[in-house]
């Protein structure tokens, strides 16, 4: 939380919202001796869901533009501006970063970004969402997570469904830095990854719905060591169930949309 903060402070920002979940063991006192002179708010919140406790962030915002950043990982100096480059042609702004191994290798990214026809295929195209900044309502509505414990693609296939304009910083401008203990890195060593993806799915197949009246799905898996390809439609008639498709094999190859009408 120390580092967090010292790169909050480089930032030109109209106000910082800090949201603290259940048992966060983050100390209060030093954050508010750090914060002096800046205008902040701690929240506090029995949750430890992270999409109930990013929402808890949403409500209290009052800027235009908002911006997520784990308390972990490193905003550098230039992201303010990065983002101003973009904003007046976007509603979304996706950082460019670099990811840090836990063996100190690094891979330049960009954060995830989809198109419709690309929502169902999120595995093999991010492993990582990233951040994004975004404007805080759409159509003078507040665009909020959803309460479950993996929010950040279910919120970037909600982006994509409302049809906003989106686009990448032009530059590097954030450090991931992967952690043995971190919330993602628990969830491949729990094993609870595939579980999680498999909830990840029915939120891409629920936004296709929204943002799409008709599509054909093509999904290539290997089941039993024989390759698959399945195709399946959706329209206004047809209910789509690509369901079995997506969890027959955690090897899923790809998922391909065919075609989609608006």
């Amino acid at each position: 939380m120390t580092k967090w903060i010292d790169n909050i402070k480089k930032q030109k920002v109209e106000k910082i919202i800090i949201v603290l979940g259940k048992k966060h063991g983050a100390d209060i006192k030093k954050i508010k001796e750090q914060l002096e002179g800046i205008d902040y708010e701690i929240i506090k919140s029995n949750s430890c869901v992270m999409g109930t406790l990013r929402n808890e962030a949403i409500k209290n915002i009052k800027t235009e533009w908002m911006l997520y950043f784990s308390a972990d990982d490193e905003l550098l100096d230039n992201v303010i501006e990065e983002i101003e480059k973009r904003s007046k042609e976007n509603d979304v702004v996706a950082l460019k970063y670099m990811d840090v191994g836990i063996n100190g290798g690094e891979t330049l990214r960009a954060s995830a970004l989809f198109t419709l026809e690309k929502m169902l295929d999120w595995k093999r195209i991010y492993m990582v969402p990233g951040y994004i900044a975004l404007k805080r309502k759409h159509k003078g509505r507040i665009l909020y997570y959803e309460t479950i414990e993996i929010p950040n693609y279910p919120y970037l296939f909600l982006l994509t469904s409302k049809g906003l304009k989106m686009d990448h910083t032009q530059n590097v401008c954030a450090m991931y830095r992967r952690r043995q203990h971190s919330h993602g890195e628990l969830a491949v060593q729990n094993n609870r990854f595939v579980d999680y993806s498999k909830i990840i799915d029915k939120y891409a197949v629920q936004y296709l719905k929204k943002g799409c009246k008709k599509a054909i799905v093509k999904v290539k898996v290997m089941y039993e060591d024989v390759e698959l390809e399945q195709v399946f439609a959706y329209d206004d008639e047809v209910e789509m169930n690509i369901d079995r498709a997506l969890y027959l094999s955690e090897e899923r190859k790809y998922v391909e949309i065919i075609g989609i009408v608006k």
